[in-house]
């Protein structure tokens, strides 16, 4: 648990310049917000970690209690989190899809590149594990989108109003700068069990990336269910 909650905070602290320069252009954001997203992302990550071990079978490969530990915090604070209601998470089935060509033409066409890639790149024949395909086509992409897209992007987006960018026809702003930031962080920038730093660039600029397609997908289509099938599909590719 401590190198857990010791990940987090140094992956927090690393985004210290980016929620510095989104606090200069929104003077009025609430502390109490920004304090509320750490913690929620400190809760979650801690029980991915701590649950890990538990209802293991056996020849288990990948933590799914762990990921689900924490897609059942993230639910419970999405239904009793009074101020907004779950559709505002983008927890619900309607997809708006007007004017969402755009984002939907680029991310199918990075979906291909990653493919394209993967075959060029990869050495030796193919394998094929049923937990693993079971595994990365459903739960990460589920828990990562409600809390990352769904809870942290949407808290964020209350308060970091200003200034709005646009890519791909969509409206984007600090917020979703800042989760795809922590996303890349997540995925490349850690301590290892000796408590030395772990830095891999290419993993946090790669997942980084795929976290603000994911924020985009959240922002056109008001739904989460877009970005949690990328984000899946992201997943088993070279993953299976």
């Amino acid at each position: 648990m401590i190198n857990s909650i010791c990940d987090c905070l140094l992956q927090l602290l690393a985004l210290a310049p980016f929620i510095w320069a989104a606090r200069r252009s929104n003077e009025n954001a609430r502390k109490k917000t920004l304090i509320l997203c750490a913690l929620l992302f400190i809760i979650t990550s801690v029980a991915t970690d701590l649950s890990s071990n538990i209802l293991q079978f056996k020849g288990q490969s990948w933590n799914w209690t762990g990921k689900i530990a924490s897609l059942v915090i993230a639910l419970i604070f999405i239904f009793s989190y009074r101020p907004l209601k779950p559709y505002q998470f983008g927890f619900t089935t309607t997809i708006e899809t007007q004017n969402a060509r755009g984002i939907f033409l680029i991310c199918s066409g990075y979906a291909l590149l990653r493919v394209v890639l993967y075959i060029t790149m990869a050495k030796g024949p193919a394998t094929y594990n049923i937990e693993t395909i079971l595994y990365q086509s459903t739960i990460p992409g589920i828990t990562e989108e409600i809390i990352f897209r769904g809870i942290l992007l949407t808290l964020l987006n209350q308060i970091f109003t200003k200034p709005r960018w646009a890519f791909a026809n969509t409206a984007f702003g600090w917020a979703a700068i800042i989760t795809s930031c922590l996303f890349g962080f997540t995925h490349g920038f850690y301590l290892d069990s000796a408590y030395h730093i772990q830095f891999n660039f290419f993993a946090i600029v790669r997942t980084a990336f795929d976290g603000f397609l994911f924020a985009l997908l959240l922002h056109k289509t008001k739904s989460l269910i877009p970005s949690i099938l990328l984000h899946n599909i992201l997943n088993l590719i070279g993953n299976h």
